[in-house]
């Protein structure tokens, strides 16, 4: 496949030679088609005239589905290799086809009216039915069917013991089937490069590197995961005391088990290495020459390394499979206010707030499981399919408002935090030394809290040149130009997905409806 080849000049202002241009940047192509056929029957409307409190409602109804997806992989005609020599590429050619029966029924029980401590009571009920019917038709899972049933319902309803004051609550029992490249996905890495490695961890420096090939596969047998999600939390409308007041506080648990995992090498490995898991050893193939066949029945999977030469592992497979288990538990706060000022306009506040008291996984299978609410440093690592939550993440905005002109002030909040749930510095006394090696150590591994502000502006004209309405907007983001956090990892030394990186920035626009 080298030869022809001839290497690129990175530096320099010459022109980029066609050979060069044409073997680093080669044809890859990849096509993927989607098919869904649906036919679904649905009813709604009134059972029976109820318990005095109100009309029972009911709905129900049948559906199937008929999906198939394909992913096919090209290299305009030419042989595998070819497309195997790039770093990273798309997948292998792989398809499947899911068929789905679903069926479910629901009603709505006013219970209770303007009753002693009841001004209303109402119940709500609902149940569903599915069937998944897996089949593989090209590659890792071509030829393989898999059947999976699931039941799902959730109960809610809401007590409003007095005008002003209304408390609800639910509890389901909810369920996900597979998506379509957990099912059927293919993917070659070959050993070598940037990611095609095995080397444990924890090894001195100056050990060899250990070169491997990563087998990325989904999985027909993975079976759906289900949670269950408990909610209780009021309302207060005080309209007589406190007129344009509103106020919610609800507090959540969702429980998840056996959710379903991309594939993922580092936990493939861990759960070989470390946990000492026959389902994860049963996925490794060892270097010819190192301890014979792997697994050997009975031994865990073990195997030897060598550090000087880097010979452990040949091939590791890594499919989608139910491992982990999911715990959170928090707090949604949100509430409102609306201020008339007569002629001189109106003002309105807006709150939304959650904080974060439990955010539990299991990072490694078999192990136990970790807490990594706070963590605002860094997000996790690649193939990773959870990410931690800051304790408190809130919003506030206030909004005045008179005739044709609005404007905005908006201030976000992201609470203190840590760099990384496995980090340690010097507050944490003894644990600092004796942390094993994987943990980071940090002079300080705090985040203070982060507050940014964000100013925006309109105004609409009624009837102006021919058009029902022309606004003439604009925004400032990040009003006071607050830098983020370094945290010496996410992107650029900072973690996008809670502070700003770019900086204080403008928009301005116009928009017309005729």
């Amino acid at each position: 496949i080298a030869q022809g080849c001839l290497p690129i000049n990175v530096f320099g202002t010459a022109p980029l030679d066609p050979k060069a241009k044409a073997y680093a940047f080669g044809f890859l192509h990849e096509a993927t088609t989607v098919e869904q056929k649906v036919a679904a029957f649905n009813t709604t409307g009134d059972l029976f005239s109820g318990f005095g409190a109100g009309t029972v409602q009911g709905a129900a109804g049948v559906e199937l589905r008929n999906e198939k997806g394909s992913n096919i992989g090209s290299q305009n005609g030419a042989p595998d290799y070819v497309r195997n020599d790039y770093l990273i590429q798309y997948g292998e050619s792989f398809a499947g086809k899911v068929d789905v029966i679903e069926a479910y029924a629901e009603t709505n029980l006013p219970l209770l009216r303007d009753a002693p401590l009841a001004k209303r009571l109402e119940l709500d009920v609902a149940g569903r039915w599915s069937q998944y019917k897996n089949t593989g038709t090209l590659g890792p899972g071509n030829g393989v069917k898999r059947t999976h049933d699931m039941f799902t319902w959730k109960a809610s309803g809401f007590w409003d013991p007095i005008d002003g004051l209304r408390i609800r609550g639910s509890r389901s029992r909810d369920s996900r089937a597979a998506n379509f490249r957990e099912l059927y996905y293919g993917q070659i890495i070959q050993a070598g490069g940037w990611f095609g490695y095995c080397t444990p961890a924890g090894l001195p420096p100056g050990s060899t590197p250990d070169a491997c090939t990563w087998s990325l596969e989904g999985n027909v047998d993975v079976k759906p995961e289900t949670s269950d999600t408990t909610t209780i939390g009021f309302v207060f409308t005080p309209r007589e005391i406190i007129p344009g007041l509103e106020f919610a506080v609800d507090y959540f648990h969702i429980k998840i088990t056996d959710a379903i995992q991309q594939a993922n090498v580092t936990r493939v490995r861990e759960g070989c290495q470390i946990s000492h898991i026959q389902e994860f050893c049963n996925l490794i193939t060892p270097d010819p020459g190192v301890n014979g066949a792997l697994p050997t029945p009975g031994t865990n999977g073990n195997y030897s390394y060598n550090p000087a030469t880097g010979q452990g592992i040949q091939l590791l497979r890594a499919t989608s499979f139910n491992g982990s288990a999911y715990n959170y538990k928090g707090l949604d706060i949100s509430g409102s206010y609306r201020l008339d000022m007569g002629d001189l306009g109106g003002l309105n506040f807006r709150l939304l707030a959650t904080r974060m008291f439990t955010q539990k996984f299991s990072p490694v299978p078999g192990q136990a499981p970790v807490n990594i609410v706070g963590q605002t440093g860094t997000a996790n690592s690649f193939l990773n399919d959870n990410n931690p939550s800051a304790k408190w993440n809130a919003q506030l905005s206030s909004t005045y408002l008179k005739g044709g002109f609005s404007t905005t002030l908006t201030a976000h909040y992201v609470g203190t935090g840590k760099k990384n749930y496995l980090g340690v510095d010097p507050s944490d006394g003894d644990w600092y030394i004796r942390a094993p090696s994987n943990w980071v150590r940090y002079d300080d591994n705090s985040i203070g809290s982060y507050t940014v502000f964000g100013l925006n502006a309109n105004y609409r004209f009624e009837g102006v040149m021919g058009a029902k309405s022309i606004d003439l907007w604009g925004n400032v983001a990040n009003l006071l130009d607050r830098d983020p956090p370094l945290v010496g990892g996410g992107s650029g030394g900072t973690q996008p997905i809670f502070y700003d990186t770019l900086g204080r920035y403008y928009k301005v626009g116009i928009r017309a409806s005729f």
